[in-house]
């Protein structure tokens, strides 16, 4: 009989054990500050409830008349046993206080005059006690009376209102196994009326000899089993708490995703927006400049050339020559300044001509020479794709004269099925794209990466110091937006 209540008691501990390490962990995982204190006391009473059962297993191992025990391990597993219910009555408490709805808060008013009660009770019956050698066993008696069955009984009402508040359909395995750990602690607060035979109500009538004697299994097996039931409950609860937050965490990161592409959608939107207005104002601008200073410019020259026949002065008419001159290099400048804010020619004959005409007339001037390749069949795009690829050439050959050092440079502009892509090359210093480039330094690859972002391309760079630059712009043609602000034939500016 030893042997098996060695094991029933080995048994025991590892359960209580079990649980207590596993509630550990899970109180660093807890919801709220509150919940993770009242976790703890779980905890602690898991793990000393258990230390206590195996304590009382060795004593039971050794505790023979051959063997001499010194009386003080006594008074420890007392002491682990009473401070153990102590932790259990923590946690039901700061829990019951946690559960502000369910049936726990209507036991209160039940439950703490029953431990009144029960506590009158032990206080009275220990008063005919009168063999200082029954004393730990009528401790060990009141400890269960007064702490452990209200206790437990408070702790399954605790988890019972846990369960009560994990309802839905999501929560439904973390509520039934909290309901299975309530169970176990109402039978874990019943097995614990069973205690020692002492001299005193109800010790006298209910206790663990009679229990034996009426089932023939100690009352520790039953413990045991409750202890089991708790244990499995709470662990299971646990797997199904952690399921249910990587569920949450999945459906959050999910929101996230969806939340950062309707952003970038918004953002792109409004990025082909500001692309729209800006060449919008431009092409408004550089026809009010054709259509209104130039002509007034052309009348002054006129008007000048009118006057000159008429001045007899030869010094006056070195004045009109000059002014005549001036007119005629402010002319050459707006007819520049309108042409870089809205080329006539990408209006009116599409996008090659207009990158021809480009680095022929702006480029070439320059020192730049520049060798265009045109693969695939060219075909006309939207405006804000063709204007995008020109600024983006514009603005790529002005930086290869600005920072490469070499005087030439290749453009290549490639029509496929689904996309068109347009590349700049050259053999200069290069660079190292991954460098962070301070303000205004960096802006023009910035803006031309913006523009193809709200056309839904792509800007790739490819360089190193001493190898060469190659920008590369890809625009998917399916990714062409539906609203087009810039029309051929409302924008078209002439020549000049």
């Amino acid at each position: 009989m030893d042997t098996a209540l060695f094991l029933i008691y080995f048994v025991y501990g590892l359960a209580f054990w079990a649980m207590g390490l596993a509630v550990i962990l899970e109180s660093g995982r807890a919801a709220s500050a509150a919940q993770a204190r009242s976790l703890v006391w779980l905890s602690a009473f898991g793990i000393l409830h258990g230390t206590h059962e195996w304590l009382a297993a060795y004593l039971l191992g050794f505790g023979r008349p051959a063997v001499a025990l010194p009386a003080w391990l006594d008074w420890l597993r007392l002491g682990l046993l009473i401070l153990s219910f102590a932790c259990l009555s923590a946690y039901a408490v700061t829990s019951l206080r946690q559960a502000r709805t369910g049936p726990s808060q209507r036991y209160w008013r039940y439950v703490l005059p029953g431990w009144a009660a029960i506590f009158l009770v032990v206080v009275l019956g220990t008063s005919n006690l009168v063999s200082p050698s029954q004393w730990i066993p009528a401790l060990d008696a009141a400890s269960r009376y007064v702490l452990a069955v209200p206790s437990a009984i408070l702790a399954s009402l605790a988890l019972w209102a846990g369960a009560h508040t994990n309802e839905p359909p999501s929560s439904r395995a973390l509520s039934a196994n909290l309901r299975l750990a309530s169970f176990g602690f109402a039978g874990y607060a019943l097995t614990q009326i069973m205690v020692h035979r002492l001299p005193w109500f109800p010790a006298s009538v209910v206790n663990q000899e009679m229990f034996l004697s009426f089932t023939g299994v100690p009352i520790q097996a039953v413990r045991t089993v409750m202890a089991a039931i708790i244990s499995i409950g709470l662990l299971r609860a646990m797997q199904a708490a952690e399921r249910q937050r990587q569920l949450q965490l999945v459906a959050a990161h999910q929101a996230r995703l969806a939340a950062l592409e309707q952003q970038d959608a918004l953002r792109r939107d409004l990025l082909a927006h500001v692309v729209r207005s800006q060449e919008d104002e431009r092409a408004r601008i550089a026809r009010e400049l054709h259509d209104e200073v130039a002509q007034l410019l052309s009348a002054f020259s006129l008007q000048l050339g009118s006057l000159r026949p008429k001045l007899k002065r030869a010094d006056t008419t070195e004045i009109v020559d000059r002014l005549h001159e001036l007119a005629h290099q402010m002319s050459n400048s707006l007819y520049r300044l309108v042409h870089d804010l809205r080329p006539s020619h990408l209006d009116n004959l599409g996008l090659v001509p207009a990158l021809r005409f480009l680095l022929s007339q702006d480029y070439g001037p320059r020192g730049l020479d520049v060798a265009f390749h045109v693969m695939g069949r060219a075909r006309p795009l939207r405006g804000l794709i063709d204007t995008a690829l020109f600024r983006i050439a514009q603005e790529s050959l002005t930086n290869v004269i600005r920072h490469a050092g070499v005087d030439r440079a290749v453009v290549e502009l490639q029509y496929d099925g689904d996309r068109v892509t347009l590349r700049i090359c050259d053999q200069g210093r290069g660079f190292d794209p991954a460098e962070q480039f301070s303000p205004p330094r960096g802006w023009g690859l910035a803006g031309m990466r913006e523009r193809l972002e709200a056309l839904g391309g792509q800007l790739r760079l490819r360089s190193a110091a001493m190898q060469g630059t190659t920008v590369e712009a890809v625009i998917p043609l399916d990714a062409e937006p539906r609203e087009e602000s810039i029309d051929e034939r409302n924008h078209a500016v002439a020549g000049g």
